[in-house]
């Protein structure tokens, strides 16, 4: 939390944010609240979790793109392992956490992400549960032409 918010306090006005695995997005609403965000894009693949989370943006009014797709390395489709303890343990690694489903959802790179919407984050975040690196694969080409904040949980 206070890396995020030390690199939302140093971004200029009208920065850009991503959230990749968003869950309800606590730190989209926080970045959306708070500053002057030029765009908040919450990517959460669990459909009834991003269900919540556009739900919270707009109870509070707030413009935040939520998305129910998983970053990734490439774009496509995969499964997406429901954890039975908690929907913060879903993830795109099988075993990662004990599952007795899976889901499919679709992927997408932060690099087309970028490109189509013709507009490069300032600040990212990744929690993705064993997935960081494929998410990084996939967005070599905005890291490289902006220069992102990135704060990554890394497990």
């Amino acid at each position: 939390m206070a890396a995020l918010l030390a690199a939302f306090e140093r971004a200029p006005t009208g920065f850009g944010f991503v959230d990749v695995g968003a869950n309800i997005g606590l730190y989209s609403v926080l970045c959306a609240a708070m500053f002057e965000p030029g765009f908040v894009l919450a990517l959460e693949p669990t459909p009834a979790v991003a269900d919540m989370a556009r739900e919270i943006a707009t109870a509070n009014g707030l413009e935040i793109d939520v998305r129910s797709v998983a970053a990734s390395a490439s774009a496509g489709a995969t499964e997406l392992h429901v954890s039975v303890a908690s929907d913060v343990s879903n993830s795109l690694v099988p075993g990662f956490k004990r599952s007795e489903e899976s889901i499919s959802v679709e992927t997408v790179t932060l690099d087309d992400l970028a490109t189509s919407g013709g507009r490069d984050p300032a600040v990212v975040k990744i929690d993705v549960e064993g997935h960081e690196a494929s998410v990084l694969d996939g967005a070599h080409g905005v890291i490289a032409r902006a220069r992102p904040t990135l704060v990554v949980e890394v497990l």
